[in-house]
């Protein structure tokens, strides 16, 4: 019996489609982008680029995908820059959420995951969305915010009116606990 060995680029567009399907969004444009330009193709559909997210569920917290300052940079300078304009939903966690914010703009983004958020972030976004590099963001089609909290007071200074498209806002909260002062100005 005679062996053939095929490479993975030998393989037809659809299987490479299918095989991406099985792999998270992240993994497949970080490893497969740059290959060569028919694989660009297939990992620049839709299906890899419209919902991108940067953390992992693991036990009781959200992970940070970019841990790594190789995967950032990778990621701010050269793989979010080409695929831009396709991106529709980001999970941030507050570790990496002002580099991928400030790495392009996203003229269709509409939906923003942010977790283990904490006040310091919170007031990032707040007093940033006026910074030249945030612009393009805050003029965005954001109609959906979802966030992921320590405390209810982390949260409330996102509800000032800087996201005017915003219709849904998801919060999960990891502690309840009665504020003696809320200061939302």
């Amino acid at each position: 019996m005679e062996y053939s060995c095929a490479r993975f680029t030998d393989l037809p567009d659809e299987i490479l489609m299918i095989i991406g399907q099985k792999l998270n969004n992240f993994d497949v444009l970080y490893c497969l982008k740059g290959i060569n330009q028919r694989i660009d193709s297939i990992v620049h559909d839709s299906t890899f680029t419209s919902r991108l997210s940067f953390v992992k569920w693991s036990k009781c917290n959200f992970i940070d995908l970019l841990h790594c300052d190789m995967i950032l940079n990778r990621y701010c300078l050269q793989i979010l820059p080409d695929i831009h304009d396709k991106i529709k939903w980001l999970d941030l966690e507050a570790s990496s959420m002002k580099h991928i914010l400030c790495a392009t703009d996203y003229p269709n983004l509409n939906s923003l995951g942010l977790y283990n958020i904490d006040e310091e972030s919170i007031r990032y976004l707040s007093t940033n969305f006026n910074d030249p590099l945030l612009l393009n963001f805050r003029s965005s089609t954001l109609l959906q915010l979802i966030i992921n909290v320590q405390c209810f007071d982390d949260c409330l200074c996102l509800l000032d009116g800087r996201f005017i498209h915003l219709h849904t806002l998801c919060v999960d909260l990891a502690n309840i606990h009665s504020s003696h002062e809320i200061q939302n100005q």
